[in-house]
């Protein structure tokens, strides 16, 4: 299983638990930050390197602060309920 594809599988999980405007801003996230970088990786083998190479990338791309920060939260809890 991919990053992306545990990604979309905890918003399955968890669509009856979060408001849709949430579920909104996590399929964004995949969209357009997660599935061009990392999403194609095997979930069980993405390092904290490339976690970290990610965020780098994203704050060299302009994405606010912010918005990282969004994305940093979004993969704890994905890989948390994950594991």
């Amino acid at each position: 299983m991919t990053v992306e594809e545990l990604c979309r599988k905890y918003i399955d999980y968890r669509k009856n638990s979060i408001k849709e405007s949430t579920i909104a801003r996590y399929q964004a996230i995949i969209r357009n930050h997660i599935s061009p970088q990392i999403g194609g990786i095997v979930a069980k083998d993405i390092t904290r390197q490339q976690t970290e190479q990610l965020y780098k990338n994203l704050h060299t791309l302009g994405i606010s602060d912010n918005t990282i920060h969004d994305i940093g939260i979004f993969l704890r809890a994905v890989y948390n309920w994950a594991s």
